[in-house]
């Protein structure tokens, strides 16, 4: 509930910039007059600004096609405004508590893009009104008077920004006095009050060429044929100024990669392959990430669960960095110097960096792929998670833990002889190819978290990946050389992509058919 709209932030939709814009993520110190947010969604990085032409536009359909899309529309505005106010409202709180599998859902805010869906159906609707010759002006006084009265909206809010600075402090202090990546100091709250005014001050100008144009078309000194492209055009204008400060472009780097990185990368980059590192100093894990090398803490958490539970009970003396493939271990090394006899039989000194810090490399790391003859089943994850950290016996090449029964028979453990060999040939992102030899009924045991989104097939028939060793995955083999791929194919992505294209398509179903009408409908005309 986190991800809920503020209330006092629906102002934006009318001046975009009263609590700033994006929050910066990187680049350069903005340019002067660039304010970041600072209002209650500390962690914000969208704008919920439509233009202010929708709100000139949407009485229109209220007021002269009240149908059922009319009213529809209007209802899911309203609906999902409500859901997106999240934990401000009661009404949220009690469908969380109550209604199943609410829960299970999570920001809130996400759900405006149907809010901002209902409102464009909505001004297109009143874009229709305007266009339409049978609508006698006269009828229109009503929405005249709106117009002017969301221009004089935007101007009571600069009023207010000038003149009731203390109670917005006093309402807004926790946020209006936090410093951001860039900005603190003193002059931050006269800084964001400035901007506060001068956004404010830009939405009543522009508001104001709105009502100047809305007012030439009434008196009739504007023909529709004008009118209508000059609102659109005045809309792009609108939301391009929004864009320009809330999209902050900056130059690239001059700098070369080569001047970022150290001498462990250096180090690193011959030889650590498909293995996986680990900064255990004060060095940020994403930037290893970024230079290439797979870290246990820069991983990618889906199945988040799993994976938190496996790290929080991991122990370095143990096998569980093995199976993950954690091959290098980065320390500082004074803290090397205090654990070196519990880490020496495990972790070998490789090379000592200029930074103040040693590499390790890990003796007994499992490969990306291996074969094992024995498995365990052990439905209960926390002694799963015991027996690997604690467990003497647990050896992951002689035996995996499973969470249910093997298809097959397999050798009890201890085995008598080794399970066989296994290659990894391709190791992409979203498929992985191995080549087994299995000289006995056994596991393979794929060094890569498990995700059910994964299929396999052996020798090109389907195979089931079960989960292994807690976080990991394994598919089951039967003597002789196999083939075995994995593959990432998600369905709730390919539901995504074809719910889509369905949607284009009937889109582009729906405007042929409007072509289609408009010209029946002409060449009725001309015979009648």
């Amino acid at each position: 509930m986190s991800w809920s709209i503020p209330p006092e932030e629906l102002l934006t939709y009318i001046v975009p910039g009263l609590f700033g814009y994006s929050r910066q993520e990187g680049g350069d110190i903005p340019a002067p007059g660039q304010v970041y947010y600072w209002g209650r969604m500390r962690f914000t990085q969208t704008s919920d600004y439509l233009g202010l032409l929708p709100w000139f536009l949407i009485p229109l359909p209220l007021l002269f096609r009240r149908d059922r899309y009319t009213g529809f529309l209007a209802f899911l505005m309203a609906a999902t405004m409500v859901m997106a106010l999240g934990k401000y409202t009661f009404v949220y709180r009690f469908m969380f508590e109550y209604l199943p599998a609410f829960s299970s859902f999570r920001v809130p805010k996400m759900i405006l893009f149907l809010f901002a869906f209902g409102a464009a159906v909505l001004a297109g609707r009143g874009m229709d009104v305007l266009a339409d010759e049978s609508v006698e002006k006269k009828r229109l006084d009503p929405w005249f008077w709106w117009c002017g009265g969301v221009t004089v909206l935007i101007g009571l809010i600069c009023v207010s920004v000038l003149i009731a600075r203390q109670p917005i402090m006093a309402a807004m202090e926790e946020f209006i006095t936090a410093p951001t990546r860039y900005q603190n100091g003193p002059g931050l709250v006269g800084e964001r009050f400035g901007f506060m005014l001068r956004d404010g001050l830009l939405s009543f100008g522009m508001a104001a060429v709105y009502l100047a144009v809305i007012i030439a078309w009434f008196k009739k000194r504007l023909p529709t044929k004008l009118f209508l492209p000059l609102l659109v055009l005045l809309a792009l204008c609108d939301l391009w100024r929004v864009n320009t400060r809330f999209l902050v472009v900056t130059s690239p780097p001059a700098a070369k990669q080569e001047s970022v990185k150290n001498d462990i990368v250096t180090f690193l980059k011959p030889r650590i392959g498909t293995y996986r590192m680990q900064p255990l100093n004060n060095e940020n894990a994403h930037f290893y990430a970024d230079n290439g090398f797979a870290n246990i803490s820069a991983y990618v958490t889906i199945s988040e669960r799993r994976y938190k539970q496996f790290l929080d009970a991991m122990s370095l003396m143990s096998p569980m960095p093995d199976i993950m493939n954690l091959k290098y271990l980065v320390m500082n090394t004074s803290d090397f110097e205090s654990q070196k006899k519990e880490l020496e039989p495990k972790y070998a000194l490789v090379f000592v960096s200029s930074t103040g810090s040693v590499v390790l490399e890990n003796r007994t790391v499992m490969p990306k792929a291996w074969l094992v003859p024995s498995v365990v089943v052990i439905p209960d994850p926390g002694q799963r998670l015991g027996i690997m950290a604690n467990d003497p016996r647990f050896k992951p090449n002689q035996i995996a833990i499973v969470e249910s029964p093997p298809p097959f028979l397999l050798e009890p453990y201890p085995a008598s002889s080794p399970a066989g060999s296994a290659e990894v040939t391709v190791y992409e992102p979203n498929r992985i190819v191995v080549k087994a030899q299995a000289l006995k009924n056994s596991l393979l045991v794929i060094g890569e978290k498990y995700y059910r989104w994964w299929n396999a097939t052996v020798d090109g028939k389907k195979a089931e990946i079960v989960p292994v060793d807690h976080v990991l995955r394994g598919v089951y083999l039967q003597p002789g050389n196999h083939r075995v791929e994995l593959v990432f194919d998600p369905l709730p992505f390919k539901i995504g992509k074809y719910l889509t294209l369905a949607s284009l398509a009937f889109f582009a179903v729906m405007v042929l058919r409007e072509m289609w009408a408009r010209q029946r409908r002409r060449l009725e005309g001309w015979i009648s």
